[in-house]
């Protein structure tokens, strides 16, 4: 059906909040195993509830956009319901990070608020991809809009697992390692079969940007693998986290962001009449490869 309205909800927006939690948290758990306890400072506190501010503003935007779109789109029972379920969502997330922030937003050690935290995050994130994908004026294709969820899942995937895997002891860690190791197989063969998508010859392909991101993607997705399986091995062995897991960890969550990235750009449906990348998709994906294993090791460093 064809959508009325100039403006769609956000794609990326509703997925500010888990890509934030499942990255400090994942980062600060390796980084204590290495480096001992970390303390946070209260500028840095007050940097981060700006931040949140801003997204509570885009939030609010992204809900009145969810409104205004086509009528017979929004009559429906469904979006109407989950229309008021977002805004639900968008009210305890707000009261949660606000009452501790220090807490929530910036944990140094996992309490059940940061999984209260990340479950209401994540509901948010596939909500928000509903309405992505519901109210676009150009319906995707049955297989484009596979990134954009592909990508919310990994992260809400990250924030639930992750730190299990990392911190568990005793016979629980096999079950974690077992829960984890299905996870990323059966993400990359999902990745795998939509390679199609991912190099397809629409207009985004004239993007350098965008295939700069499918080489960040690439990299990504290679070392999640083989330092996620590692990560698995040692871990099985009773072994202590070390820059391997690192590694692993920061791989991970680069991989589900690419994956975002990669699925906004179909989303918009720009016709990227001024790209480079015509002629010359090789190099800006082995440009993108290049920059993602820098990231890499600059994070590895980091941690170290």
């Amino acid at each position: 059906m064809k959508q009325l309205m100039k403006w769609q909800p956000l794609i990326i927006e509703p997925v500010l909040a888990l890509t934030w939690i499942v990255g400090w948290l994942n980062l600060m758990t390796i980084y204590q195993i290495v480096n001992g306890p970390v303390h946070v400072g209260s500028q840095m506190v007050e940097s981060v509830l700006i931040f949140s501010g801003v997204i509570l503003i885009a939030d609010v935007y992204n809900l009145i956009l969810t409104y205004q779109q086509n009528p017979a789109i929004v009559r429906t029972s469904l979006y109407r319901g989950l229309s008021i379920f977002q805004a639900l969502i968008i009210i305890c997330l707000l009261v949660l990070s606000w009452s501790h922030p220090s807490v929530v937003l910036l944990p140094t050690t996992v309490t059940v608020w940061n999984l209260i935290f990340i479950l209401l995050a994540g509901t948010k994130g596939l909500v928000g991809n509903f309405f992505a994908v519901t109210s676009r004026y150009i319906p995707f294709p049955p297989k484009q809009e596979f990134m954009i969820w592909l990508g919310t899942i990994n992260l809400f995937c990250q924030g639930l697992l992750c730190y299990p895997l990392l911190v568990i002891q005793g016979g629980s860690r096999w079950l974690m390692a077992f829960i984890v190791a299905a996870v990323i197989v059966v993400g990359l063969w999902a990745e795998l079969i939509h390679l199609p998508l991912i190099f397809s010859t629409g207009f985004v392909q004239r993007s350098g940007i965008y295939q700069c991101i499918v080489g960040i993607n690439l990299i990504a997705s290679v070392t999640v693998l083989f330092f996620g399986l590692d990560t698995i091995i040692f871990r099985l062995m009773d072994s202590k986290p070390d820059l391997i897991s690192g590694a692993f960890v920061t791989s991970w969550l680069l991989q589900g962001v690419s994956q975002l990235a990669m699925g906004a750009m179909h989303y918009y449906d720009n016709d990227y009449r001024y790209g480079h990348a015509i002629g010359r998709e090789r190099l800006y994906i082995l440009l993108g490869t290049i920059v993602g294993a820098i990231f890499l090791l600059v994070a590895c460093f980091w941690l170290a």
